[in-house]
C-alpha cells in the first residue's frame, strides 16, 4: 500500500477473538545495539534492568520490532550515544 510515497508492509495476525488484524511492520534493525552490548560484555537481561525496560520490550528489540521513542531515548542516554549508534532504518522494499 502506498501512503504519501512511503511503502508500508502489513502482516495479518489473529487477535484473541480469532479475528484477522492488519499490523504495520516497519523495517528496523537493532543489530548495532546488540553489537554494542557484546563489545561492553553486557548480557541482555542486565541491559534491560539498567535501562529500565520490560522483558516484552527486550523481546521486541531482539525481534527488530518497533519500540517507543522513549525507550530509544533511555537507551541512548544510558550509553551516551545517538540513535544511529544503536539502530538502522532499512530501505523499503516493494512487494508485488
Amino acid at each position: 500500500m502506498y501512503f504519501y510515497g512511503i511503502i508500508k508492509k502489513n502482516l495479518e495476525i489473529k487477535d484473541k477473538a480469532k479475528r484477522v488484524v492488519q499490523v504495520e511492520r516497519m523495517d528496523v534493525s537493532y543489530n548495532k545495539l546488540f553489537k554494542l552490548l557484546i563489545d561492553k560484555g553486557m548480557k541482555k537481561t542486565v541491559f534491560a534492568k539498567t535501562v529500565g525496560i520490560s522483558a516484552n520490550t527486550l523481546a521486541k528489540l531482539s525481534n527488530n520490532e518497533l519500540v517507543s521513542m522513549g525507550v530509544i531515548v533511555r537507551i541512548c542516554r544510558n550509553f551516551n550515544c545517538t540513535v544511529d549508534d544503536i539502530m538502522d532504518i532499512l530501505p523499503a522494499t516493494v512487494e508485488r
